[in-house]
């Protein structure tokens, strides 16, 4: 009992730092690809933070098997190097009985994976595709920032404001540009320029306008001289919405419980890949425990690069096989369960390798 909470212990506290390491730099990564898509006006600045929290029950889900991995390794990596495993050995502890432990010491986690994969993460999922939906039904003030130029999503409309008050609704110093992107050099470009603005909105029809006001339209061919200027006290935009919003469920967004039912082989891959990530976490636990067998005075992260390279190779495998089976190229009854058995029988192998079952094995052959 003693040694079971101090292995769980010593694999915990590295599994929690070595996730929250993990955690931080995808998060990271992942705001700045929405701090692009903002300064793009592709998003509202205030939908970065949601997006990335939504996101984070599948991150997690997909990374926590590769924390568990190498928590392990750095743990039992750890008992050799001090020479503890040694004195496990000594006091009687086989290493199937470590294996065990070790194990035990991993379901927990096993289930939260099972719960992120099957659960949360296509919850999330759900939720991200209508905050998306949402995003695109935005005109283009909704995400514009002022002292910036902004193009509409037709790449038609050129915008500019000095000043946005907080509801989005009044507007100073507004600069309007059309048909600067038209291929024939003769086309005409229209420019507004106005001291104020302001956002309307019908109520019968539901149409939104950007209203200038105390402005000026200039109208002409670039290059020439022959161009025309027109005062204005008020000029109305029709504001459309960026794009139409998707409404297609994906297959990551669907119940556990739909995807149990539904013999397609589009979804049997991905209810395989729900069930495979908490199957790693069981499957490279028992792989690290040989694996993570180094020399008493050789480095703790001797065995951390073939244990990646291993992970790499399972991770790419599982892919492949879901894309196979998403086309119809791979049995459904095959599917990712082929390498899981891969990694099975990797796992034995170096068990017998490691517990020197295969010498005795052959002791006995040689003298019966």
């Amino acid at each position: 009992m003693i040694l079971s909470r101090y292995l769980s212990k010593e694999i915990w506290i590295a599994f929690l730092a070595i996730s929250l390491l993990l955690l931080m730099i995808v998060i990271s990564g992942r705001l700045v690809n929405y701090l692009a898509d903002a300064t793009a006006g592709d998003i509202p600045t205030e939908a970065m933070l949601t997006l990335v929290l939504i996101k984070i029950p599948r991150y997690l889900g997909e990374m926590l098997p590769l924390s568990l991995f190498l928590a392990v390794l750095f743990a039992l990596g750890r008992f050799y190097r001090d020479s503890e495993m040694t004195a496990l050995q000594a006091s009687g502890i086989s290493f199937l009985q470590l294996g065990w432990r070790v194990l035990i010491a991993v379901t927990p986690i096993a289930l939260l994976v099972f719960s992120l994969t099957a659960y949360l993460a296509p919850w999330a999922a759900v939720q991200e595709s209508k905050l998306l939906a949402r995003i695109k039904d935005q005109s283009q003030l909704d995400t514009l920032a002022a002292g910036r130029f902004q193009l509409s999503s037709d790449g038609n409309r050129l915008l500019f404001v000095e000043g946005l008050s907080k509801d989005r609704k009044q507007l100073q110093g507004v600069f309007v540009a059309r048909g600067i992107n038209e291929p024939n050099a003769n086309s005409q470009v229209e420019v507004w320029a106005a001291n104020t603005g302001e956002q309307r909105k019908e109520e019968e029809s539901g149409y939104q306008y950007l209203v200038l006001q105390d402005g000026h339209l200039y109208q002409g061919v670039p290059g020439r001289a022959d161009y025309r200027i027109v005062s204005f006290e008020e000029y109305g935009f029709e504001l459309r919405p960026k794009s139409a919003a998707e409404t297609r469920v994906r297959s990551n967004a669907l119940p556990f419980k739909q995807l149990l039912e539904d013999k397609h082989p589009y979804m049997q891959s991905e209810l395989q890949w729900r069930l495979s990530l908490p199957i790693a976490i069981w499957l490279l636990a028992l792989l690290a425990v040989p694996l993570s067998r180094t020399a008493p005075r050789s480095g703790r992260f001797s065995r951390i690069v073939p244990g990646v390279l291993i992970y790499v190779l399972y991770m790419n495998l599982l892919n492949i096989s879901r894309a196979s089976m998403e086309k119809g190229e791979l049995p459904v009854f095959a599917g990712l369960w082929l390498v899981h058995l891969v990694l099975i029988l990797l796992t034995v192998a170096y068990w017998i390798y490691f517990t020197g079952s295969l010498n005795r094995i052959w002791l006995k052959v040689r003298h019966p």
